[in-house]
């Protein structure tokens, strides 16, 4: 039969009669499907995407699948936009009109002989932190200078840092965001930490975290406020290094506050890792018995705060680790000795 022909024999209205929850599906006139999804306002007008398939179990799927990707925060108009055609367009429209001929032409060659070649093909949206460090692993390989390929992570840091602001991604690049420790997207980065869907929220909190920097503690607070304990404890598995001392406070008050077990262990762990003079005053609190009729801490929540006591390894934690090793609690004297113990091994 021929594809006009199915088209004539199907009523007007149930080519365009909607299944429940299909957001937007009907039958051509040419018998093909079609899909509609709503992405929004853009520049005063409102932008549809429009999905095609042969029936409308595929057609349901492709709709199935780009509603997925607006929830992951993935801007649909630009899906298909590659970081070779990113870079391009940051370096022609952005970077020509507003920087002298001298920086276009070292931002050109940076990206057309370092950058391009390697990670050109790659869509923006799938971009990973693990590509990039193979590319500058095989810059290093070929002998790419060390500031060269300084320069370069630099000029990406800023052309990823604009594509989080314009919306192509969220998710990926909020991850590509924390490994690179990029500071100027934390803007961008706090204004995902409403979004719907958990995944994007617990990529923002990680990243907040691995930034570190002051401007990350108040959008790190309130990460560690989320209603999941999974984007929670995202948030305290990210905090390390000393760089993240801004971070100690907003552990200090999430810890108190914090009501799931294994999330409570992780941001004592991480007030360790920063071991800021901060951050080791509140662990050497966390240890301590507390009072004899009330406010005694739980044994494992002091053991927790030994352990990372040892992870610090300040002169103050130390101390205070040496004074625990005759504690009163046997669970607590044993952490305390076995921690002074591989300190003094390293």
């Amino acid at each position: 039969m021929a594809l006009g022909s199915v088209s004539t024999s199907v009523s007007t209205t149930s080519r365009r009669r909607r299944g429940h929850g299909d957001g937007g599906i009907r039958q051509r006139p040419d018998g093909r499907w079609e899909a509609t999804i709503d992405l929004g306002f853009a520049d005063g007008k409102r932008k549809r995407k429009f999905l095609y398939g042969s029936t409308r179990r595929e057609v349901a799927q492709k709709l199935d699948k780009a509603k997925q990707n607006v929830q992951l925060g993935i801007n649909l108009s630009a899906k298909r936009q590659t970081v070779g055609g990113w870079l391009d367009y940051w370096i022609e429209e952005i970077i020509k009109p507003e920087r002298e001929a001298t920086t276009y032409a070292a931002y050109e060659t940076f990206s057309r002989l370092h950058m391009k070649p390697y990670l050109g093909q790659i869509t923006l949206h799938k971009l990973q932190p693990e590509e990039l460090e193979r590319w500058l692993r095989e810059l290093e390989r070929r002998g790419v200078g060390g500031r060269t390929r300084q320069c370069c992570l630099s000029r990406l840091r800023t052309a990823l840092t604009l594509a989080m602001r314009r919306g192509y991604v969220v998710r990926n690049v909020a991850e590509l965001a924390g490994e690179l420790g990029l500071d100027e997207a934390v803007p961008a980065l706090a204004q995902q930490l409403e979004h719907n869907d958990e995944r994007v929220r617990k990529a923002v909190a990680l990243a907040l975290a691995k930034i570190g920097s002051s401007s990350a503690a108040e959008p790190l607070r309130r990460a560690l406020r989320d209603k999941s304990p999974e984007v929670r404890m995202q948030a305290a598995l990210g905090v390390g290094g000393r760089k993240s001392s801004a971070l100690a406070m907003p552990l200090v008050v999430a810890m108190e506050e914090e009501e799931d077990e294994a999330v409570e262990r992780e941001l004592i762990l991480a007030l360790g890792r920063i071991a800021s003079t901060a951050a080791v005053q509140a662990l050497i609190k966390f240890a301590q018995p507390g009072g004899r009729l009330f406010g005694r801490k739980p044994a494992a929540q002091r053991a927790t705060a030994v352990e990372a006591l040892r992870i610090a390894a300040t002169p103050a934690a130390i101390g205070t680790l040496e004074g625990l090793t005759d504690d009163g609690d046997k669970q607590v004297r044993a952490a305390a000795q076995s921690a002074l113990a591989d300190v003094k091994r390293k």
